[in-house]
């Protein structure tokens, strides 16, 4: 592969990144997830052809990437609730 064709790939795959960041940050962990199983149904299926695997791959992993990032912000917001009952529980007792 030549220096030329190189670049050309590597601003495609930063365009599609870009893309399916917007995308699938928009989603619910719900919907994130169905899209992922979908995915992984297609991949395990053999129904995706061989041009098209760079693209499941990203996407695969950006979904798994949100969903484990809103998992994270739920588990600070229950965390900071909790921690908000248990100020509350003490300043009570005093």
């Amino acid at each position: 592969m030549n220096k030329s064709n190189s670049v050309t790939k590597k601003t495609h795959t930063s365009k599609l990144l870009k893309e399916l960041l917007n995308e699938i940050s928009a989603l619910t962990y719900e919907e994130s997830l169905q899209s992922l199983d979908l995915l992984l149904d297609d991949l395990q299926r053999d129904n995706v052809d061989v041009e098209d695997l760079q693209r499941y791959y990203l996407k695969a992993n950006i979904y798994l990437e949100h969903c484990e990032n809103l998992l994270k912000n739920l588990e600070q917001e229950v965390n900071d609730i909790d921690l908000q009952k248990l100020k509350d529980l003490v300043g009570k007792s005093t």
